[in-house]
């Protein structure tokens, strides 16, 4: 019997007597006090220590940082950045367009086609034009006539004289006239 009221002795509780108070306590669990040793002689029944370290989403975050730089540095490799060169970078643009059926321009039958002529003469027109550019333009001007059919174009042409390229407009029937550079004129007939 105990001092709490109750008459019925169970032995699965541990019961002991406290000789401060004279009671008798009951306890659910057997404790480390019940044996009488303080817990700094049984470190057996202490909780191990949780020890803190590194997330796991520290190692995610770092790989990702890691990631992204090389592939930055992928970039900007592949892009010509790291390169120490002065030549400027070229690039061509091309433009292409598809004319829809109805804007196609019709073949010309064999009937109607202009008669082409035959320009085998040319001369400088005035005295600044060099004798090496006229023969310049005169070729520029046969390679174009002859892709186009047309006398009226403009041709970029090389200077033997200047060393630079200059444009040309000519425009004509039986005789072309090609003008253009430094108050350059050639005559072709």
């Amino acid at each position: 019997m105990n001092n709490q009221g109750s008459s019925q002795w169970n032995p699965d509780q541990t019961y002991s007597t406290d000789p401060d108070i004279g009671q008798t306590q009951q306890f659910g669990a057997v404790t480390q006090q019940q044996y009488g040793q303080p817990d700094e002689y049984a470190p057996s029944y202490q909780q191990p220590e949780k020890r803190g370290g590194p997330s796991p989403w520290l190692y995610v975050l770092g790989a990702l940082l890691l990631a992204a730089l090389v592939g930055v540095l992928a970039f900007m490799g592949g892009s010509g950045a790291f390169n120490r060169s002065s030549e400027p970078v070229t690039s061509t643009v091309v433009e292409t367009r598809t004319l829809p059926k109805s804007e196609a321009p019709a073949p010309d039958k064999p009937g109607n086609e202009p008669a082409k002529r035959t320009y085998s003469h040319y001369a400088p027109d005035t005295e600044v034009t060099t004798a090496g550019f006229a023969a310049n333009v005169y070729g520029a001007f046969q390679d174009s006539y002859g892709r186009t059919g047309t006398p009226d174009m403009t041709v970029s042409v090389y200077s033997p004289a200047t060393k630079i390229t200059y444009r040309m407009t000519c425009s004509g029937g039986e005789t072309v006239y090609c003008t253009g550079g430094n108050n350059a004129r050639v005559k072709i007939w």
